[in-house]
């Protein structure tokens, strides 16, 4: 979300993009400020509890010094960019027909399931 990139661009078979998230670290741009090069490699720790917001509080994180957290529950601020947005139809030329789920590649997420002991209790 802050380059408009995704970490692991879709490449290759899905074994092949699984086998590269779960092998090889992202790349951070040099141009990104470095709170949030740091945040962002808090939040993408491949050991879930290892990850920023289940080892530490996001909020507690540097590159959120400067927001006010009993405001923004509040709903008392005034967000920095309110996107346009218009109706989506099916004729748009953004549609996206979601294909249909392939048992297999279901299959090849387990490796993912992650859920935090705290949240079961």
């Amino acid at each position: 979300m802050a380059t408009g990139y995704m970490p692991f661009p879709p490449m290759g078979t899905i074994e092949e993009q699984v086998e590269m998230i779960l092998d090889t670290k992202p790349k951070y741009p040099e141009s990104l400020p470095p709170d949030l090069r740091h945040l962002l490699k808090k939040l993408m720790k491949k050991k879930p509890e290892r990850r920023l917001g289940v080892n530490g509080r996001i909020r507690d994180h540097p590159f959120f010094a400067s927001v006010n957290w009993v405001e923004v529950e509040r709903r008392r601020l005034v967000p920095p960019v309110r996107p346009t947005t218009g109706p989506v139809t099916r004729d748009s030329k953004v549609f996206i027909s979601f294909p249909e789920e392939d048992p297999t590649e279901t299959r090849m997420l387990a490796r993912f399931d992650y859920v935090n002991p705290s949240w079961l209790g």
